[in-house]
């Protein structure tokens, strides 16, 4: 809108411009605005002895991805499992059963690619440590800790958060892939497994706090904490192995909260437990507290802000949630493991009001505030109402008289923005932009004018609906067309006088215009902005045929958005460099969708795989199956260093490569021969994902290929060939090792190809006797 009128706006559209309050919600994942759902959540009776005494008896449980159980034995000598047939002993992959290497075992936690930690200690000898056990592959590593572990958390990454009393432990690591036992009489390296299973740092927690349990996220390590006082907290810290990274603690408050003991993450926020008794659920106390982490203020410390949302529990065996792989965040029922769901019935407040805390500054007193427009949903039986006041001085915000501005009205254009979306979608007087004139309800001068904007917001709802709000944009200044276009004597001159005197004309008319400038100026602002329709990064994809025939080429229908827009913008390259190797390159990279940069497609002119030697180094180079040219046969190096020339015919076909006209007369022959053989040929190599669209390579070659070039398409299995690859002068193609393929009876070769891989579960042998379960 810059480039039709002097108007800019400011954008409000995040948790930093909303609140985060017991009434409104900024729903990070939606990234929307709106009233919090408002149940009526009732928590078991807050009773710390009982709690505490509750948790030291309870077990630690954890839930494989098939069902089966795991726990620690009763002697907390070793881990049990129960496949539906009984708790049985826990067995690696050399069949032996997992004991704790000193003591007990005391908590057991599960995560990552599907490892299973136990810590375990020995009070009498001092002896504490950490097992691991890989439930797919079945091994089993342990390393020593300097004191007893609180809990146990696996990341994504399958990092090892050991969080101890007062300390935070990161341990990372795993054995080698096969035994391996060093000999005296060789050659050994000085450490057989440099990523063996160890603790990398161990970091204090704030002085004073006691942790009682820990969950992560994929972003964020939390860990419940409480002190002496039975006050809670939860700490924060990234999930980066840097041991200076900064913890935040966050304040539980007692009165909101009972007293809770275990932690885990749910899609709202946090999930925290606590002891329920019967009396607790027959008395219908039974919701999980669920919570989210509201960020520090300058008036008001980091928190932690209970949500209004039902998470209803069964009766418990214990206060402990249970360990699992697939997200889902389960609790310990009486009858097993259970899933902590939503209790899907929304319910709002049917007012809340709060107030932006940004200053908007337009950086002039005189400043005529223009409008506001909302992207926002605004259901029937809904209403968002705002207040608005401006000012000259920051101290004069605390005592500033608020005006209600006008009911915002649905606007037919997806955005006043030239070419936006709106992520509210569309739909009359329901979703989609909405818009106001800011103005002062009565007076003579209906103008809001001042260097600052305060704005204030009600939102209302019936109690099963909310306005939602997903941006927010104020515009200022008010581009006046009667102060642009009419003569002198018909502007605004009048000053605002308070009372409830009449508008005087100039202000209505002003008003008046501005209605018809409302509408005007978006569409001005589209035809000033077209220009964005030429480029293929900016128009619609409706748009981009016809940007294709405006070249002068014709656009496949069927091409990904993508490459049509690549396409677009290269269509003067290709059109200069057509019939070179430059261009044959640049359409074949188009086609492929970036293959050619990630070396997927290689181009090799033929003369380049010519041979210019019989011997390199003492090496025989004319064998197909060489390790260093794994079977290019018509290829060898042609771009060389030192080179070993055994034969008058092969220095007259290396002179070729140079020089021809320093060839004599008896030599022109050989020259010539050398240029028919391997002038006007190109192979080109297809690695990896190219290899899926040999068909799409081949149309591309048979349209931009020069008609005197003879070419072949070659197809392989070998990313990088040693002898050949980097003598091309070409970047070999790395790629991701592949996963491997099931076994298959009668077809899988002993150490080719296939691989049998147990499932991540405590007992892969009950998983595979079921059918269909084996890879």
């Amino acid at each position: 809108m810059a480039a039709v009128t002097p108007t800019t706006w400011t954008l409000l559209n995040g948790p930093d411009d909303f609140p985060d309050t017991t009434r409104f919600h900024w729903h990070s994942r939606h990234r929307a605005f709106l009233l919090r759902q408002n149940h009526i959540t009732r928590y078991p009776y807050r009773n710390v002895t009982a709690a505490l005494g509750a948790l030291a008896t309870s077990q630690p449980l954890v839930f494989d991805p098939f069902g089966q159980v795991g726990r620690i034995s009763a002697d907390g000598l070793q881990l049990e499992f129960n496949a539906g047939e009984g708790f049985r002993a826990l067995r690696d992959g050399n069949l032996n059963s997992v004991t704790a290497p000193a003591g007990t075992f005391h908590t057991l936690s599960l995560g990552g690619e599907g490892r299973l930690a136990a810590a375990y200690s020995d009070e009498d000898s001092d002896q504490h440590g950490l097992l691991i056990m890989h439930l797919a592959q079945r091994w089993v590593t342990t390393t020593s800790l300097p004191g007893r572990a609180t809990s146990v958390v696996i990341d994504h990454a399958n990092s090892l958060w050991v969080v101890a009393e007062r300390q935070v432990h990161l341990c990372q690591g795993q054995p080698l892939p096969l035994p391996y036992t060093p000999q005296a009489e060789r050659f050994e390296p000085l450490e057989s497994n440099p990523d063996a299973l160890k603790r990398l740092w161990s970091r204090d927690l704030p002085v004073g706090w006691t942790t009682t349990a820990a969950c992560c996220d994929q972003n964020n390590l939390y860990i419940l904490v409480s002190n002496a006082g039975d006050d809670q907290a939860i700490i924060r810290r990234p999930l980066n192995d840097r041991d200076n990274a900064e913890f935040t603690l966050f304040e539980i408050d007692a009165e909101q909260l009972p007293f809770c003991t275990d932690i885990a993450p749910v899609e709202h926020g946090l999930a925290l437990i606590c002891p329920m008794s019967r009396a607790d659920y027959e008395a219908a106390r039974r919701d999980c507290p669920v919570v989210t982490l509201t960020e520090a203020t300058p008036h008001r410390s980091a928190r932690v802000s209970p949500l209004s949302l039902s998470y209803p529990m069964l009766p418990l065996q214990a206060p402990r949630f249970v360990s699992t792989l697939d997200g889902k965040t389960r609790y310990q029922a009486e009858d097993g493991p259970r899933e902590l769901t939503i209790l899907a019935q929304a319910r709002y407040p049917t007012t809340g009001r709060f107030t932006i805390r940004r200053e908007l500054d337009s950086g002039s007193p005189a400043t005529v505030w223009d409008r506001i427009y909302l992207d926002a949903k605004i259901p029937p039986a809904t209403r968002v109402i705002i207040y608005a006041a401006t000012y000259n001085d920051p101290s004069e915000r605390g005592s500033l008289t608020y005006q209600r501005q006008p009911e915002p009205l649905w606007n037919p254009l997806s955005s006043e923005l030239p070419y936006s979306q709106n992520p509210a979608g569309s739909e009359p007087s329901y979703k989609g932009l909405f818009e106001l004139l800011l103005q002062l309800p009565r007076g003579n001068v209906r103008q809001l004018r001042g260097r600052y904007l305060a704005l204030r917001l009600v939102l209302q709802g019936d109690g099963r609906r909310s306005p939602v709000i997903y941006n927010m944009r104020v515009h200022y200044p008010r581009f006046c067309l009667q102060q642009a276009y009419l003569p002198a004597l018909f502007h605004q001159e009048e000053q605002h006088r308070e009372g409830s005197q009449a508008a005087n004309g100039a202000d209505v008319r002003e008003r008046f215009l501005a209605t018809f400038e409302g509408m005007l100026t978006p569409i001005e602002a589209r035809i000033a902005s077209s220009e964005t329709l030429l480029y293929p990064d900016a128009a619609p994809s409706a748009l981009l045929p016809m940007l294709a025939r405006m070249l002068g080429c014709q656009l496949p229908s069927h091409w990904p958005d993508a490459r049509q827009r690549r396409f677009i913008e290269n269509i003067g390259k290709l059109q200069r460099w057509r019939g070179t190797l430059k261009g044959v390159q640049l359409m074949l990279d188009i086609m492929t969708d970036g293959g050619l940069g990630r070396s997927e497609v290689v181009v090799v002119e033929n003369f380049r795989l010519r041979r210019t030697m019989a011997s390199l180094l003492g090496i025989h180079m004319d064998d197909e199956t060489h390790p260093l040219t794994l079977g290019t046969s018509q290829g060898g190096a042609s771009i060389v260093g030192e080179s070993l020339i055994l034969s008058d015919e092969d220095a007259r076909q290396f002179l070729a490569l140079f020089d021809p006209e320093l060839a004599r007369a008896d030599e022109a022959s050989a020259v010539q021969a050398f240029f028919d053989k391997y002038s006007h040929r190109v192979s080109v190599l297809l690695h990896g994902d190219a290899r899926a669209k040999r068909r799409i390579v081949q149309e591309s070659l048979e349209q931009h290929m020069p008609a005197h070039v003879r070419w072949s398409i070659y197809e392989t299995d070998h990313s990088f060939v040693l002898g050949l690859a980097p003598l091309l002068a070409v970047d070999s193609f790395i790629e991701q090792e592949p996963a491997a393929r099931g076994v298959v009876l009668n077809d899988t070769t002993l150490g080719l190809g296939g691989l049998l891989n147990n499932p991540p579960a405590l007992s892969p042998e009950d998983v595979n006797a079921r059918p269909g379960q084996m890879t």
